[in-house]
């Protein structure tokens, strides 16, 4: 079974709105300029208004200079030239989309598109009525409790009540980014049921993903500010970092997509449903469930 979500054209300049490769031109955009301005301010200045001199390397500013290593004046100097690069594409991107809103939006595939985050949610309208809906989750829905003496052919572990469900996946093999799924039951004036389904990471998972990252991106940081003393060698420790973090968050991905894309079929067939509303994805393409 398969609904479509409705669109409809958007009457002011919404960033859920916005397609996934003009949302990142704006994110890097953003990021370059930001942390441009801050090793800049932090450095004494930027290799654009510096200059070379005897063999020694100066940025500047406000007609102050500063002596640097020659890879951060180097590194400072393309980032500059980059600022500009962003900033005109993300300038061009924007024009281009508010020109051409209304036929961006009527010509959406109706697919689900790439995620760039463990995460998302969309509404679900039935016309079954909680007391109903609860009935027939209860077929798709064991208590964890009894795991393991429940059929092979059960969908989720987890728990139904009046007001929705929390459940995940059920699964022959041990993944720990597997989504858990909630869902809320609210009933609407039409006399249908308005279910909001998220999709996230289990809450020790995410306290993980924190305490992964956090010392990553700390280190990153401090090689950054530290590039104008060290030079090359803080260089190479920072493509090494930038590594893990990027290789890090491809297995997260990866492992979450790879049980969520089953999610969504299991619910359709559960759920007799009317339409269903995408809300909060990273990308700009829309859902089927």
């Amino acid at each position: 079974m398969e609904t479509q979500i409705t669109t409809n054209t958007p009457n002011h300049f919404e960033w859920k709105r916005l397609p996934s490769w003009l949302r990142w031109i704006l994110i890097i955009a953003f990021i370059n300029f930001i942390s441009y301005w801050i090793i800049s301010v932090a450095n004494g200045g930027d290799a654009l208004n510096g200059k070379q001199e005897d063999g020694k390397f100066f940025v500047a500013s406000h007609g102050r200079y500063t002596e640097v290593s020659r890879v951060f004046f180097e590194c400072n100097r393309i980032q500059s030239i980059s600022v500009w690069v962003t900033h005109a594409c993300a300038f061009l991107g924007v024009i281009w989309f508010v020109l051409r809103r209304k036929e961006h939006v009527e010509q959406k595939a109706i697919k689900t598109g790439i995620k760039y985050f463990p995460y998302t949610s969309f509404d679900v309208v039935t016309t079954l009525s909680p007391a109903k809906l609860i009935n027939v989750l209860h077929r798709y829905v064991v208590p964890v409790k009894e795991r393991r003496n429940a059929q092979s052919d059960v969908h989720f572990f987890g728990h139904v009540n009046e007001k929705g469900f929390k459940c995940q996946l059920n699964t022959r093999y041990r993944n720990g980014f597997t989504p858990v799924v909630v869902g809320s039951f609210r009933s609407t004036p039409e006399g249908a049921t308005l279910i909001h389904v998220t999709m996230r990471p289990h809450l020790f998972t995410i306290i993980w993903i924190v305490i992964w990252f956090g010392p990553l991106i700390a280190s990153l940081i401090v090689g950054i500010l530290g590039l104008p003393s060290d030079g090359l060698e803080v260089l190479k420790a920072l493509a090494q970092v930038s590594a893990v973090i990027f290789i890090s968050w491809a297995v997260i991905m990866i492992s979450f997509w790879l049980d969520g894309k089953k999610i969504q079929p299991i619910l359709a067939q559960a759920i007799p449903c009317q339409t269903t509303h995408g809300h909060h994805e990273p990308s700009s393409g829309n859902n089927r469930i």
